[in-house]
C-alpha cells in the first residue's frame, strides 16, 4: 500500500503561508480537476474495460477527495511540511474561500469533511479514501470496478488510483513554497520514482 505520509514528507517543502497562497493552491486544485478526472477516467478503462461517463458530480468529487487528504495530512502534526496549526489554518482558510465562490460550497464542504476523515481512520486497504472515492466515481456504474467477487474492489485499479490521487495531492501544494521552482510536471516526476510500482506488485 502507498503510505501518503511517507512519500509526500520527502518532497521537503518548506511552506510560505499567507492568504494568497492558500487561495492559489485551492484555485489550483479545481482548475486541474477536470483534467484529472480524465486521467481516472483512463485509469479506470486500461484496468477494466469500461468507460466511465465523467460529469460535474463525479468530477466535483474528485476535487473533494484531494482536499479532504490534504487536509487530512496537514492537519495530522505529522505531515513534515506544516505544523497541525498551519495545517488548519489552510483548511479554515480554503473552506472560507470555498464557500464565498461556490453556490454548492454546503455540500462540497460536508464530502471534503468525509473524506479528510476516512484519512484519520484506522488506513486498512478497504477504507483508504481512494477505495471510497472509487465507489462514487463510478456512480451507477459501480460494479466494473470490482472483481468478479462484488465485495473485492479491483486490486490493481484500487493501487493505481492511490498513486494518482497522491500526485494529485502534491501538484497544488507547491504554491506554499515561493522558492521552489518546479512545474507540477516536475513533482509528479520526482514523486512517481518513490511511488509503488505496480507492474512489479
Amino acid at each position: 500500500m502507498v503510505d501518503l505520509r511517507k512519500i509526500i514528507n520527502s518532497t521537503k517543502l518548506s511552506f510560505s503561508l499567507d492568504k494568497n497562497s492558500v487561495k492559489k493552491f485551492v484555485d489550483l486544485v479545481f482548475e486541474n480537476v477536470d483534467s484529472n478526472a480524465k486521467i481516472i477516467q483512463k485509469d479506470i478503462k486500461s484496468t477494466t474495460g469500461h468507460t466511465i461517463k465523467i460529469n460535474k458530480i463525479n468530477t466535483a468529487e474528485l476535487g473533494t477527495v484531494i482536499f479532504g487528504c490534504c487536509f487530512g495530512l496537514f492537519t495530522s502534526g505529522s505531515s513534515g511540511l506544516v505544523t497541525a496549526k498551519q495545517g488548519e489554518k489552510i483548511e479554515k482558510i480554503s473552506k472560507e474561500i470555498i464557500k464565498e465562490e461556490f453556490v454548492e460550497s454546503k455540500y462540497l464542504i460536508e464530502k471534503i469533511d468525509k473524506y479528510k476523515s476516512l484519512y484519520f481512520k484506522d488506513n486498512k486497504f478497504t477504507y483508504h479514501p481512494a477505495g471510497i472515492f472509487l465507489h462514487n466515481f463510478a456512480e451507477e456504474n459501480i460494479e466494473v470496478i470490482f472483481v468478479e467477487n462484488p465485495q473485492i474492489l479491483n486490486p490493481i485499479l484500487h493501487k493505481l488510483v492511490m498513486n494518482k490521487l497522491l500526485l494529485m495531492m502534491a501538484t497544488p501544494t507547491r504554491v506554499f513554497n515561493k522558492s521552489y521552482k518546479k512545474g507540477s510536471s516536475e513533482i509528479e516526476k520526482e514523486l512517481l520514482n518513490k511511488t509503488v510500482n505496480i507492474k512489479n506488485d
